[in-house]
């Protein structure tokens, strides 16, 4: 039976790591939900192949998108890349979100919240030019897109701490596979 498992956290605490090594160690797929958004932005004009990968660009057409189209308009094509086979969803911002998947998806839902102390993040984030201050990590972190995260990872079924070496985090991402008997 597949299942979703639906990985969160503030930026810098290892998302897109974790979601890249399950589909390397496990051939498991990962889908994104700004991948998605990006996606969807393109197809409407609203962001271009030069621009859909700024952070702001994607925030404000996720906005634009549950303005205009209703809170679930992007997490139904989420739902449709994955359902059928299991995936990590990387990237879930909003309660409602969780919601609309549950409701697409059932009872197949995991959630992964990724917890990382706040300097780390931000040399994390450092390290791979997503910022170039503290004071941009600062006001990223304050976006309200970011602000729900916090109450995601809160109340995530499964919690991993990311303070230390990525191995120290692969082995703790096998012991949760192993548990969930996803592997």
């Amino acid at each position: 039976m597949e299942s979703y498992l639906i990985i969160t956290g503030r930026r810098g605490s290892g998302k897109d790591a974790l979601s890249s090594y399950v589909t390397e160690k496990y051939n498991i797929p990962s889908v994104r939900f700004s991948s998605i958004i990006g996606e969807i932005g393109i197809e409407m004009g609203r962001l271009t192949k030069d621009n859909f990968e700024v952070k702001e660009n994607l925030q404000e057409t996720a906005r634009y998108l549950r303005e205009e189209h209703g809170e679930e308009y992007y997490t139904k094509r989420v739902a449709e890349r994955v359902k059928g086979r299991t995936h990590t969803i990387n990237g879930m911002r909003y309660p409602k979100e969780y919601d609309c998947l549950r409701e697409l998806l059932g009872d197949n839902l995991v959630t992964i919240g990724i917890i990382g102390d706040q300097q780390i993040r931000y040399k994390r984030a450092l390290d791979i030019g997503i910022v170039n201050s503290y004071d941009q990590f600062q006001k990223q972190e304050a976006h309200s897109a970011e602000v729900k995260i916090n109450m995601l990872v809160d109340n995530a079924d499964h919690k991993i701490e990311n303070n230390g070496t990525l191995n120290e985090f692969y082995r703790k991402v096998d012991d949760l596979l192993v548990r969930l008997r996803v592997v």
